[in-house]
């Protein structure tokens, strides 16, 4: 159990910190059984510390960048990780992981530099008959890595699009991103 982690921050940078911490925790989820972000909730006047996942006030409610990876990492976790390899991507710059979700691929990837970045993703063992031939694609990213959410503004937010796959695709990371895509098995 890795409890109450947390990067001191609610900046995009800091929440991408997270995910390519997740990663890690995806990668080894033979060993890693549960995990916990903490702390949760925050009053805007009556916080404590920083960061936290939601902010509430008497009139409003916001997710932080921080909440949004947990939400897309909950919404898309799986039964078990699969096998996944980097080549080329300079060290500590891109983490991946991957999930098989009843039968569904879930790759994510975090780009932690500034630039985009252009991944070839290899399906080895899948046959793609079995799969819809659209992914769906959510990319929360920022306009700079101290972009941060507040009750005036939300500037870090998951956008969703698609993506035509097969068995050997390419596709751009946006810079400063969690990209999570979803390659979603065909059911009986």
């Amino acid at each position: 159990f890795l409890g109450e982690y947390a990067a001191k921050a609610n900046t995009l940078d800091a929440a991408l910190a997270e995910a390519a911490y997740m990663t890690g925790l995806e990668k080894n989820g033979d060993v890693v059984e549960m995990a916990c972000y903490a702390p949760l909730f925050s009053h805007e006047k009556l916080n404590q510390w920083v960061p936290d996942l939601i902010y509430y006030s008497n009139d409003g409610i916001f997710g932080s960048a921080n909440y949004y990876v947990q939400q897309m990492y909950g919404n898309n976790a799986g039964q078990y990780s699969l096998e996944t390899s980097l080549m080329g991507a300079p060290e500590q710059t891109l983490y991946e992981s991957a999930v098989d979700a009843d039968g569904d691929v879930i790759l994510k990837l975090v780009n932690v530099t500034d630039e985009d970045m252009e991944v070839n993703v290899v399906l080895e063992g899948r046959e793609m008959a079995c799969f819809l031939p659209e992914a769906r694609v959510t990319v929360l990213t920022g306009v700079d890595q101290k972009a941060m959410n507040s009750f005036k503004e939300m500037a870090v937010q998951p956008k969703e699009s698609t993506l035509t796959v097969s068995e050997n695709f390419q596709h751009t990371v946006p810079a400063r991103s969690l990209t999570v895509i979803r390659i979603t098995a065909l059911k009986d």
